[in-house]
């Protein structure tokens, strides 16, 4: 470690800032600790250990000095759990980011800012000073004069974040925690904003001024604004509207959503146009590094200081100060400088995807791409003893070829290896195609910011050579697109994985830390860690394989009620029932799906003919593969089952129509019974039961009072130990003499916020709460995982229910059991 000097202080002060979040230590206690030890480092010689704790307690109290309440007037002090009315004023950090979304046949916008609090005013109270950044969501468009630095005056609900909303789901709430941010502000309208500036409506800062002057830039000569030019606004300036959910999905597929960052990419290749062309005038590389690194901040400021872009900014600075001191370039200690900078500024870094992404990926190349490269293939086509001049011309350009691809392939290679856990922990991907796409997109997308910044230069004083540009630009960008689009559909180009967790991480990263030192490998160190290491890929193995003798279960609240997911034991089908509506497909059941690692589905069931119960069933064919699908018999007057129907047909899909006395992947149907009359969907749902490990489970949808009648006098056994079911349109649900015969252990409402009607009323929660079964509520416990083994059923719910008689033994536990 001799030649990183400053990986060492980097390392140790990172293993502070990590205990910091593990443990919470009296600040000032801290503060003295550290004081003291680097009062005897300094009083004695030989003070390297002395030193290496210091910085471990100096980190250590970094991280404590961001988590602690120092002002009194800290909106965590103020403010409690629950939301509630507000008005408040301050500042705002940045300008409002407006996006629109297209819901059925509507469009809504809306607009998100970040509001740091001077002072606040709660229902009833006086004026009160306050300290704290809040987000702030708005409906519709912003009033005018919204720009960063604008005092305002805002009302609405002042509350803490959503937390996920099921297992799997992006935790938005922990997120912003890790920024600094504890509390969001809900307006509803543009009426509940006002300026506080004395001199009328504000004028727009600089920074908003370039960037719509270069959107405008960008788009010269160009006939329209499509999604080509939206992403080159994306790619160059850090324009955040440009890339919507729909836009991203191919690029997150194909692993080159990196390119539109405004990151290391972005940053190296500016700093290589002015180094170069400075280089050309014989400017000395110092004096070009010095001339680039107040360019490059001006460039990170006018793209609104984004975090990647400040990490990129960093560490270019860190390598050009090593230029301008003229010292030995050494990108892995550089990046230990950059990363202890960050560190220090805010130790919050370290825990967000984008620090470790970054700093992993860099840290790979460093590692691994000069290894690869000295695997050079020219040598395998130049014989070295031939001199140049009777080398063929085609031999050469051959060569120069492969080299070309090789050190793409090298450069990729490398930082996919290091990326590999880190998107598989964060993004739950697996994307092998990235390989190939990333050396495509990339020089793509170099060619194309080329273009765009060569567009800005000229925009002022020449448009024409700038719209020249700008159809350069937009060719590569749609080239880019198509290519990403391609690779994200090409057969095991990608998967959906789970997290690897702790385990996962020691397995990979120590393998690939034994690869690249020869100790490790050899000896009786190495013979220590490779026992250590078959110990874990052991107990990984033990672990997951114990997994599959468990029926898992998983009760997903949605929009107007809960879908079920079954992944049966010892290798059975796994079942999706209900999935919902396309917008809670998207935002619910697809991330759980996602981060359990799902990629195909054996039997997708529609129990209900409601768009509520299962419109977004053509979103889940996009993006699973769905062996089966199962819907309810009769003659349903439900549009969208029609629809889907003729588009399974169309594709030549397998579709299969369930009623009573039939049996579909393993379920019995209960419920209802053919006729010939025309029903409407909520009138005839699919009432089915299953046996896992000895556990019986109902199913009963939204089963109303006329069709629990028909369910028993038309069924002799309905006992069950597990019965789950929603809250019909009319009556309630679950009457007494349908439980006395079902005879339940765990009871399972899927009641909604929405609509209003899918709520439980509080007589059906007190009638089942004081029952003899165990009762959840979909709407008091978030989502429900259910474990079933030995004929034994284990719930853990998402959030604290409400207690009850006999909800005391399954309090919720965060880890799996």
């Amino acid at each position: 470690m001799r030649q990183y000097p400053l990986a060492i202080p980097t390392l140790c002060f990172a293993a502070g800032v990590l205990a910091g979040d593990g443990f919470t230590i009296p600040l000032s206690l801290c503060f003295l600790a550290s004081l003291t030890l680097l009062a005897l480092s300094l009083a004695v010689k030989k003070n390297a250990w002395l030193l290496t704790f210091f910085l471990f307690l100096a980190g250590l109290t970094r991280m404590e000095l961001s988590q602690s309440r120092v002002s009194p007037h800290d909106l965590r002090t103020l403010l409690g759990e629950e939301p509630t009315l507000a008005t408040v004023r301050g500042r705002l950090i940045d300008t409002p980011t407006i996006r629109t979304a297209t819901r059925g046949n509507r469009t809504v916008t809306h607009f998100t800012t970040f509001l740091e609090i001077e002072t606040l005013q709660l229902p009833g109270q006086p004026w009160r000073s306050a300290f704290g950044q809040v987000l702030t969501l708005g409906s519709g468009m912003p009033i005018g004069g919204l720009f960063s630095d604008s005092k305002v005056e805002v009302t609405g609900a002042l509350g803490p974040p959503a937390a996920a909303e099921t297992p799997g789901a992006f935790d938005y709430r922990q997120y912003l925690a890790r920024t600094g941010v504890f509390f969001q502000l809900q307006t509803s309208s543009s009426a509940d904003w006002r300026l506080r500036d004395t001199n009328g409506v504000a004028a727009a800062p600089l920074c908003d001024e370039f960037v719509d002057w270069s959107r405008k830039a960008l788009a010269l000569g160009l006939p329209r604004v499509d999604t080509a030019v939206e992403l080159l606004w994306a790619m160059t300036l850090g324009w955040k509207p440009g890339l919507n959910h729909e836009v991203q999905e191919p690029f997150m597929r194909s692993g080159t959503i990196h390119v539109f960052a405004i990151s290391g990419l972005h940053i190296a290749l500016i700093a290589a146009i002015l180094v170069e062309c400075l280089s050309l005038l014989t400017v000395p590389r110092g004096v070009a590094a010095a001339v680039a690194v107040p360019i490059i901040w001006i460039y990170t400021g006018i793209t609104g200081w984004q975090a990647s872009a400040i990490r990129s900014a960093v560490m270019w600075s860190v390598i050009a100060a090593g230029w301008v001191l003229n010292r030995p370039s050494n990108l892995i200690n550089s990046l230990a400088g950059a990363g202890g900078l960050l560190l220090a500024w805010d130790p919050q870094q370290l825990f967000l995807p984008g620090f470790q992404l970054s700093f992993g990926v860099v840290l790979s190349l460093a590692l691994f791409a000069p290894k690869f490269r000295a695997m050079d293939p020219a040598r395998f086509l130049l014989d070295p003893l031939v001199p140049d001049s009777h080398r063929s011309r085609w031999r050469v350009w051959t060569c120069l070829g492969a080299r070309w691809l090789w050190n793409s392939l090298t450069v990729s290679l490398a930082a996919w290896i290091g990326s590999v856990p880190l998107i598989a922990h964060y993004f739950h991907l697996f994307n092998p195609v990235s390989l190939l796409a990333n050396l495509v997109v990339v020089p793509l997308s170099s060619i194309a910011l080329a273009s765009s910044l060569a567009s800005l230069a000229t925009a002022a004083w020449c448009p024409q050579a700038a719209e020249l540009f700008n159809h350069s630009s937009w060719l590569w960008m749609q080239l880019m697109l198509k290519v990403s689009q391609w690779a994200a559909g090409l057969p095991g180009g990608c998967y959906y994985v789970r997290e690897p967790g702790w385990m996962g991480f020691s397995v990979y990263y120590g393998l690939i830390f034994a690869l690249l030192n020869e100790k490790l490998r050899r000896g009786r160190l190495g013979m220590w860690f490779w026992t250590v290491w078959l110990g874990l890929v052991g107990v990984a193995a033990f672990v997951r394989l114990e997994e599959t003798f468990v029926t898992h279960l998983a009760v997903l609240p949605r929009r107007g009620g809960a879908a079920l997911w079954v992944n049966a034991a010892n290798g059975g089908k796994s079942t999706l029932i209900d999935p919902g509506d396309s917008r809670s497909v998207e935002s619910i059941i697809f991330p759980f799906l996602k981060s359990k690692g799902v990629n195909e589905i054996d039997d997708l069931i529609i129990t209900q003919g409601t768009v509520l119960g299962g419109g977004g069933v053509e979103w889940l064919e996009d993006r699973f593969l769905i062996h089966d699908r199962i819907i309810p018999g009769g003659n349903l007057r439900s549009p969208y089952l029609r629809h889907w129907q003729a588009e399974s047909r169309l594709h030549h899909r397998s579709l299969r129509v369930a009623s009573i006395g039939t049996a579909c992947a393993g379920w019995e149907v209960f419920y209802p019974r053919p006729t010939g009359k025309s029903l409407r969907a909520e009138e005839a749902p699919l009432v089915i039961s299953f046996t896992f490990s000895g556990v019986r489970l109902l199913w009963l949808s939204n089963l109303n009072a006329k069709g629990q009648d028909a369910l028993m006098s038309n069924t002799r056994d309905l006992r069950a130990q597990l019965v789950i079911g929603g809250i019909p349109l009319r009556g309630e649900p679950m009457a007494s003499p349908l439980l006395d015969r079902i005879q339940p252990e765990v009871v399972v409402i899927t009641d909604a916020d929405y609509p209003a009607s899918s709520r439980a009323s509080e007589a059906l929660k007190r009638r089942l709460r004081t029952s003899r079964w165990k009762t959840y509520f979909s709407r008091d416990c978030g989502s429900l995982e259910i474990w079933i083994t030995g004929g034994q059923i284990h719930v853990r719910p998402w959030r604290d229910p409400i207690p009850s008689r006999h909800a005391s033994e399954d309090a919720p536990v965060m880890n799996d059991p």
